[in-house]
């Protein structure tokens, strides 16, 4: 399954549930737009998921293959990682709603459903985000209004 980080899926196991790159990309977006440091990580995030994109379209137009990508993707994996654990160890207060204090949070949860970020690398038919799905239900609903 494929979805955002919305809590109610939250019972389907890391190791079944791909979380949405597009929504990552738009939290990395938001992240690159606060101000200090937090502008940097989401800047350094930014990078490393465009170089997952670029892989990814790869292997859908058929001129990488799996294994390649799979390959390819580690250090892109490792590096993501890296940023999430580096900015999940500063030290913020409780009530601290700093650009960085929100940065650090989010980069902790990410952390915490770290494996659903790689699903679709590893599972042939996994997409990485849910772009499709959500416009099945736009539609399914505009029908029904009607």
């Amino acid at each position: 399954m494929t979805s955002d980080r919305y809590a109610s899926y939250n019972w389907v196991g890391l190791g079944q549930r791909q979380l949405c790159w597009a929504h990552l990309k738009r939290e990395f977006i938001k992240i690159s737009e606060r101000k200090g440091v937090a502008q940097q990580i989401g800047t350094d995030l930014l990078e490393e998921q465009k170089k997952l994109f670029a892989l990814w379209y790869q292997v859908r137009d058929g001129t990488l293959s799996r294994c390649d990508f799979q390959l390819a993707v580690e250090p892109i994996r490792s590096s993501i990682k890296s940023i999430l654990q580096e900015t999940a160890s500063y030290e913020i207060g409780s009530k601290e709603n700093t650009p960085l204090a929100k940065t650090v949070r989010t980069c902790r949860m990410l952390l915490n459903v770290e494996p659903a970020l790689w699903l679709f690398v590893s599972v042939v038919g996994v997409e990485p985000t849910n772009n499709a799905a959500e416009r099945a239900t736009i539609s399914r609903s505009k029908s029904l209004a009607i």
